[in-house]
């Protein structure tokens, strides 16, 4: 795997036409910690590097080259993140109190295979396991405000 600290050499061996605004997206996402929206990652650049619609269109191109996952959360939203070998496919925690997207740990490497497994005999592109619960801190808000 390629070092993910030259986005421009990245996006040229995966045959992702290079130019400023994809660099910068490219960097912006590599810096990114857990899963984001493509409002978020916008949010997040530098001054007219790139408008929301150059963004959504730089993700799905990511997407459909394998350089990002995406994750579509119950309400419809997709949530991105790199996919690397810096980032290897997990599992992810969706809170259905306060919609927030956590990064689970790895799977073990016979999980792992036992998922993978299921594939077999079919051509697998991707894999997205999604636990929906209430996280931790929603949790320990309703056990506050029952005490009240």
């Amino acid at each position: 795997m390629e070092s993910l600290c030259d986005a421009a050499k990245v996006l040229k061996s995966n045959g992702v036409r290079v130019t400023p605004a994809r660099v910068v997206l490219l960097e912006a996402l590599h810096s990114r910690r857990g899963p984001f929206t493509a409002q978020e990652l916008h949010a997040n650049l530098p001054a007219r590097s790139a408008d929301l619609v150059t963004v959504y269109r730089f993700l799905a191109r990511l997407v459909k080259a394998s350089l990002a996952r995406e994750i579509v959360g119950s309400d419809g939203v997709a949530y991105y993140e790199m996919a690397c070998a810096h980032n290897p496919v997990h599992p992810h925690f969706e809170c259905l109190s306060c919609g927030r997207l956590f990064c689970l740990p790895l799977f073990r490497e016979e999980d792992s295979a036992r998922v993978l497994d299921y594939g077999t005999g079919h051509r697998v592109e991707s894999v997205s396991v999604v636990f929906r619960g209430t996280c931790a801190a929603c949790l320990a808000n309703e056990l506050e405000e029952g005490k009240k």
